[in-house]
């Protein structure tokens, strides 16, 4: 078998095995755009779920102590820098 000419596939030519190797790969790109669009949804239901966590810091932050406030702001930096970088893995899928 090593030193046969043909392939166990019974292919003969390299660029036969090639074409039936990569055959599949057209496929799975329509697939994967299906898995985007999942991935997509889920994505901007977390953006949504940091949007409401940051949501109830924003409004009760003139109830807390001042001492309190600078750690407040910080998490909602946190939060809007969070729904940034999701936003641009969401523009990259689309």
């Amino acid at each position: 078998m090593l030193r046969s000419r043909t392939k166990s596939n019974g292919k003969t030519q390299g660029h036969e095995k090639l074409d039936m190797d990569f055959a599949g790969v057209i496929g799975r790109q329509a697939h994967m755009n299906d898995n985007n669009d999942e991935l997509v949804e889920l994505l901007c239901t977390r953006i949504g779920a940091i949007m409401e966590d940051a949501s109830v810091i924003a409004l009760t932050i003139g109830a807390v102590p001042a001492m309190e406030r600078n750690a407040r702001i910080r998490q909602l930096q946190r939060a809007s820098a969070s729904i940034a970088a999701i936003t641009a893995a969401v523009a990259c899928l689309v």
